[in-house]
């Protein structure tokens, strides 16, 4: 069975002062997301400059490796913010 895992992550910026600074985080986080082969999109709140939100996607043959990932994501997210919530839901494929 195959596995689709989707997170939605809602992440505020306190210190951002600026939409620039904002697009250069997004930026840096998509970047990184797509080393580790997950699709990520900004996805609501783009006229914001302290809020982010950014929908993920992924997917793997076992479970483990899906709670694994998040773990690396939610890990590096956590390197621009402290101030996070995830949405997330998790798909079985035949």
């Amino acid at each position: 069975m195959a596995w689709v895992h989707i997170v939605k992550l809602k992440i505020y910026l306190p210190f951002v002062t600026n939409l620039k600074e904002k697009r250069k985080i997004r930026l840096s986080l998509i970047d990184r997301f797509k080393k580790m082969n997950i699709s990520a999109i900004e996805m609501a709140d783009q006229n914001l400059q302290n809020h982010l939100v950014l929908l993920l996607s992924y997917s793997s043959l076992d479970k483990a490796s899906l709670e694994s990932k998040r773990d690396k994501i939610l890990e590096l997210v956590y390197e621009f913010s402290e101030h996070l919530v995830v949405e997330e839901e998790t798909v079985g494929l035949d």
